[in-house]
């Protein structure tokens, strides 16, 4: 599953609601929001101006083997801006979470 922005909330909400439906998840310009992510104020120095980088350590450091890739310079659209580099990040990641004999390959 990928979700970025407030599309990545959601998605985080249905892998822990569905988890044995969700073999990966990738996550994008997105935090958890609220009480567990970094408020967006002119304190946080970032590209990103509607969710401050700040905020992907948080979920890579609780959800078991994550892994936690930062574009450089990329802003809130980095799937687009980014493509050559974003594109192949995102398609590659959940091909290594697959067991082998995993139903969901």
């Amino acid at each position: 599953m990928y979700g970025t922005s407030m599309g990545g909330r959601v998605a985080q909400c249905l892998a822990v609601r569905h988890s044995r439906r969700v073999r990966a998840l990738v996550l994008g310009c997105t935090s958890a929001g609220g009480r567990h992510g970094i408020d967006r104020s002119g304190k946080v120095r970032t590209d990103d101006l509607l969710n401050p980088t700040a905020n992907a350590p948080l979920p890579a450091a609780r959800i078991p083997d994550s892994r936690l890739e930062l574009i450089q310079g990329a802003r809130h659209a980095y799937f687009e801006e980014c493509r050559d580099l974003a594109g192949p990040l995102v398609l590659e990641f959940p091909d290594q979470k697959v067991a082998p004999g995993d139903p969901h390959r």
